[in-house]
């Protein structure tokens, strides 16, 4: 079986939302509107770098594209969590993100390209028992020779820099790519925080990489001896599309089906 970050992270925060996603491959209708949004703006990316080759766009084209693929994909299962705020709020700070980075990397010629959302297979000691892949937003050669892997966020807090400095993700493409490209030596990951107009970049050592593996390793091996799979509540599920399924959250979707006199009643609330 192959793995991913994805996988790994979802497991940690929550084994059984693991098991109804990726094992029992269910998938749920709705989306989240900061995942929506991050599509796109991942999308709008990759369209302006790819571009990069022939031209370079032009500011409102590259917002126009944004506009064009929220438009094509956006459907009605797109759920908002924080109350007050609308879909016209969410698309307009995508555009926000996407003026901020146009102004500040203009004219995108600071690298060579190596790659845009580049498909990458990990194995983790070379004997096949531990496989992984991912696909990694940009790869980027410096010119003093340096491998650049960067990663878009959109995300709504700017993380100390040692969340960065502990991110597996992005150290996991890194052994994907001296796999891929064994001449390469140098490496700096890089993630693009737009909501900030910032930068944030680390460093792993082969001692770090080492260490890696050893954790990847322990947990992959957990997950395949886990037989329960138990809920685990946190802060993100307000963001989780599986209550229905999830034995902590399913009696809160079936109380919403009910009319207002039964849920009071269920709730403790009727009258005396």
């Amino acid at each position: 079986m192959s793995y991913s970050h994805s996988k790994l992270e979802t497991y940690q925060n929550c084994p059984r939302k693991y098991k109804l996603c990726y094992l029992d491959r269910l998938r749920p209708e709705e989306e989240g509107i900061e995942a929506f949004l991050g599509s796109c703006f991942h999308e709008t990316m990759e369209k302006l770098y790819s571009e990069l080759r022939f031209r370079v766009m032009s500011l409102e084209e590259t917002k126009a594209y944004y506009e064009s693929l929220w438009k094509k994909n956006f459907h009605d299962k797109v759920k908002i969590v924080e109350e007050g705020r609308t879909v016209d709020d969410y698309f307009r700070l995508g555009l926000k993100f996407i003026e901020d980075y146009y102004k500040h990397y203009y004219p995108f010629n600071q690298n060579r390209i190596l790659g845009l959302e580049l498909e990458l297979e990990i194995d983790l000691y070379g004997d096949s028992r531990y496989l992984l892949k991912g696909f990694a937003d940009r790869i980027d050669l410096t010119p003093d020779g340096l491998i650049e892997i960067h990663d878009y966020k959109t995300a709504s807090q700017l993380p100390p820099q040692a969340t960065a400095d502990a991110d597996r993700q992005l150290a996991l493409y890194q052994l994907g790519i001296k796999q891929k490209w064994p001449w390469a030596e140098k490496f700096r990951l890089i993630w693009h925080y737009v909501a900030f107009d910032q930068e944030i970049s680390s460093t792993r050592t082969p001692e770090q990489l080492d260490q890696l593996r050893a954790e990847i390793a322990w947990l992959i091996d957990k997950m395949e001896a886990d037989l329960e799979f138990p809920a685990q509540e946190s802060g993100l599920c307000r963001w989780c599309a599986y209550w229905a399924y999830c034995p902590l959250k399913r009696h809160e979707v079936e109380l919403d089906k009910l009319p207002p006199k039964q849920i009071s009643g269920r709730r403790g609330g009727g009258s005396r």
